[in-house]
């Protein structure tokens, strides 16, 4: 989130004058597409501002993990366990 001169937020995503969380382009996204904006725009993962990262971030102490909008996890790496458990029960199957 970039500030202009009056200290309003320019959304990193449509350059307008609002927060990513309220752009209108960024919502219509599917959740792969989210995460994919998010980390090209290099955005918290927790607040979707950027600056730092989640880990470091200051604006939801109470927010475990990532923003609402990011849904329940990053579909990379649910792609990679699944590819994971996959291999390691086909490594089974082989090894009965």
């Amino acid at each position: 989130l970039l500030r202009n001169q009056n200290g309003v937020g320019n959304c990193v995503v449509c350059c307008g004058i609002h927060p990513v969380e309220s752009c209108p382009r960024f919502v219509e996204l599917s959740g792969p597409e989210r995460w994919q904006c998010v980390r090209k725009h290099g955005l918290c993962f927790r607040c979707l501002r950027k600056g730092h990262r989640r880990g470091s971030c200051q604006q939801n102490p109470d927010r475990q993990g990532q923003h609402p909008l990011l849904g329940s996890g990053n579909p990379h790496r649910r792609q990679n366990r699944r590819r994971t458990r996959r291999s390691a029960s086909h490594t089974c199957l082989y090894t009965l």
